[in-house]
């Protein structure tokens, strides 16, 4: 009889055994379902903030203000799935600037803090262990490659700079890079040399050429070197400008000097004489016509700087071949701040970027001429 009761509490005690085991397997299954939302849940934050960041950055690197800035960002982290005001108990706060980190103060960066309670299986949605926040941060800075005119066609192209003997050129803050492996690839007939030289490049930058550079070309830094090694465009990447919330214009005002709006414009901007055009701080976006400076015209940029995208007329749509155009011809070489990018031959978009002229370190004049200037 002691033995039969000694059996059946035996028994008794491994069931016992078998369900704490199974509560605890359990457990450990929970906390791994548990921990493996939370990752998925942060990551998907994670990406969300720094998309909203990047969105940001882009207004603030096209100019605009710190309220279009921020505004973007919130829009973007809507559409991700985290809205403001928060419906899924999520909170976005966007800092322009950034009020932490590095970046902290300085109105170029954008910093997006996303935080909120994520629900597991396991542990109740109000502890602690499901509270997750991430921190996004993104910024324009100048750019600055040691070039202040580069001419981007990488072909055997004839002239891919180009300077005319009333050519009035003044670098500082960068030289000339010309990726043409031609043996003409750069041709300079400017006055270089002389008391009042209308040349010049300031030390100690000078002339890189992947081909042949030939004529007056300063002095300054190495000078002329030819035979060197092709680089890549500093601005290949870059989103283009978006003309939604665009005034377009068709007619040049009146004036002298004429004071441009940033928009869309459907007209050649540029004038005969002594032409001056101020455009205000902005974006403009030049659909088919493009810009002449000819004549002795000069364009300045107003305080806050400009962003000048050359492209077709069919603008943001296609290009369409046989119906569509382009300025067939470049303008005369830019003056120093002005920074233009002509794409590959087969594609019809052109940019050309121009910024303050009160910041030589930060220049980039980016130029590619098709043929000779017409003094030649």
């Amino acid at each position: 009889m002691n033995r039969s009761t000694w059996q059946r509490s035996e028994g008794g005690q491994a069931v016992i055994l078998i369900a704490i085991m199974l509560l605890a397997l359990t457990m450990a299954v929970g906390l791994a379902i548990d921990t493996g939302q939370l990752f998925v849940a942060r990551r998907t934050m994670q990406e969300a903030a720094d998309a909203a960041a990047y969105a940001g950055a882009v207004v603030r690197y096209q100019a605009g203000s710190v309220v279009e800035a921020s505004n973007a960002a919130y829009a973007d982290a809507s559409r991700n799935g985290f809205p403001t005001p928060a419906t899924n108990g999520f909170t976005v706060t966007v800092n322009v600037p950034p009020a932490s980190g590095p970046y902290a103060g300085n109105d170029k960066y954008v910093e997006v803090l996303i935080a909120g309670a994520v629900k597991t299986s396991l542990v109740p949605a109000q502890s602690a262990l499901t509270q997750v926040s991430v921190r996004g941060t993104a910024g324009a800075v100048p750019l600055n490659n040691g070039y202040a005119v580069i001419a981007l066609d990488k072909g055997n192209t004839p002239d891919a700079f180009y300077a005319g003997p009333n050519a009035d050129i003044h670098l500082s803050g960068g030289g000339i890079l010309v990726d043409s492996t031609s043996a003409t690839a750069a041709q300079s007939d400017a006055q270089c040399g002389g008391a009042t030289p209308r040349f010049t490049i300031a030390p100690p930058y000078g002339t890189a050429v992947a081909g042949t550079g030939t004529g007056c070309f300063p002095t300054t830094g190495s000078g002329l070197d030819n035979n060197q090694p092709q680089q890549a465009d500093p601005f290949g990447g870059f989103l283009k400008p978006s003309t939604t919330g665009m005034t377009t214009y068709n007619s040049l005002p009146g004036g002298n000097p004429t004071v441009l709006s940033p928009g869309i414009w459907t007209v050649k901007i540029g004038g005969a004489g002594n032409s001056l055009f101020d455009l205000n701080s902005g974006i403009y976006v030049l659909k088919g016509e493009g810009i002449d400076l000819g004549g002795s015209a000069d364009i300045v940029s107003l305080a806050g700087g400009v962003f000048i995208f050359n492209t077709h007329t069919n603008y943001p749509g296609a290009f369409r071949t046989g119906v569509d155009h382009l300025l067939r011809q470049l303008p005369p070489l830019p003056r120093p701040g002005l920074h233009q990018r002509d794409e590959d031959r087969r594609k019809p978009e052109r940019y050309l970027h121009r910024q303050r002229h009160d910041l030589p370190a930060e220049r980039h004049v980016h130029a590619r001429r098709q043929q000779r200037d017409a003094h030649r």
